[in-house]
């Protein structure tokens, strides 16, 4: 009796289970004619993945030669396919671009007045971390140099060259292009750099007639003097630049159309011309570019009078013989090593012969006098 009790319940229990199974999974659907019984099993849809990247928004900002923000600038991308994607730098010199697809682009920057480092940027989505930048140099403050081949040297043949060894023998040497600053670096914008806490302060802050020469005002746009080589290339190097080559630093001043013997030719100094000791013209330094009718060929200013210039080679006195007068590599860059630096150009403590653009002579880079600055170069 117990046993068929027992029996009865679990086929009760199995009975209520089925129906209520079946009452879950809804009505069957009717079997077709000849057809097994269906087994449904259950699963769960996957959510759609669109494959189209939403857009990925990169940051930059363009900055002068001086760090200071430059408006204004629009940025393009370069791509042929598809419609440009293009931002213009706010007041701050920022700008923010959308790119709605992955891949590689190239970026330009242009605003008129204007040069930009570098010329070109790639920027690879998705990938692309940090702030794009771009360094903008104002035409205005550099002049280029195209390429080709100078002389460089002195003519032996000319009778006012005072040829000296050391600028011995003429040979040729062939330039890529480059700009070089119009004039040499001022007091204020090398003080820009001071305080930005990037450059360290000239050894002594007088000139030759002045107790106060880097503070006043009416001397910001003199150029800046005491200054070691050490502290004249962290300046170029600040700014996006560097200091000229010996080889650059003469095409600049002589040009490619003659042998002359100074910046503006061959006529002899006066202080209508540059600034310099021979007529004791100030005894100091003067304000760049007092002299336009000095001008080089390429229309730098300064490269004779007024200061002195570093360089960026190692100096010697027999580096003119290195290779074979017609056979000089591109863009020579020096001697390997050294004790001194070469700086170039005459300065206002200095007579003619120093004054010609061919003159080379060298100091300790640890060294600084105040007739010695600096400008510098760019690719």
């Amino acid at each position: 009796m117990t046993k068929k009790i027992l029996f009865t319940g679990m086929l009760v229990l199995l009975v209520t289970l089925s129906v209520l199974s079946t009452m879950a999974a809804g009505p069957k659907p009717p079997r077709l004619p000849g057809e097994s019984a269906r087994i449904m099993i259950p699963f769960v849809k996957r959510s759609s993945v669109s494959t189209e990247p939403l857009p990925v928004m990169i940051s930059g900002v363009v900055r002068d030669t001086y760090n200071n923000p430059v408006p204004g600038v629009e940025i393009t991308t370069l791509e042929v396919y598809g419609p440009p994607i293009k931002a213009t730098t706010d007041q701050n010199g920022n700008f923010l671009l959308s790119f709605p697809v992955n891949g590689s682009y190239t970026l330009v920057a242009s605003l008129e007045g204007y040069r930009f480092m570098p010329s070109i940027q790639g920027v690879n989505i998705p990938g692309e971390t940090g702030t794009i930048t771009f360094r903008a140099v104002y035409l205005g403050d550099q002049v280029p140099v195209y390429m080709g081949y100078f002389e460089m040297g002195c003519e032996r043949s000319n009778p006012d060259n005072f040829c000296r060894d050391t600028e011995l023998p003429l040979h040729g040497v062939p330039l890529t292009s480059y700009y070089i600053d119009r004039l040499e670096v001022t007091n204020a914008q090398y003080m820009t750099c001071v305080l930005a806490g990037v450059c360290t302060l000239p050894l002594t802050s007088w000139s030759n007639t002045r107790m106060d020469y880097i503070y006043i005002p009416s001397y910001y746009n003199f150029p800046v003097i005491n200054v070691t080589w050490y502290q004249a290339n962290q300046f170029c190097q600040w700014v996006g630049k560097k200091l000229p080559t010996e080889a650059q630093w003469e095409k600049a001043a002589r040009g490619t159309g003659d042998l002359r013997v100074f910046p503006w030719g061959f006529f002899q100094p006066s202080c209508l011309l540059m600034n310099y000791d021979g007529a004791n013209c100030f005894n100091d330094t003067v304000q760049g570019g007092s002299f336009p009718l000095g001008a080089s060929p390429y229309g730098v200013l300064d490269m004779s009078g007024n200061v002195a210039e570093w360089t960026n080679d190692w100096f010697s006195e027999q580096y003119y013989n290195t290779y074979a007068v017609e056979e000089w590599p591109y863009d020579p860059t020096g001697p390997a090593n050294g004790t001194l630096r070469a700086f170039r150009g005459g300065s206002w403590n200095d007579s003619v012969v120093p004054n010609r653009l061919v003159y080379r002579s060298g100091l300790q880079p640890i060294q600084a006098r105040n007739d010695i600055g600096f400008r510098c170069v760019s690719p």
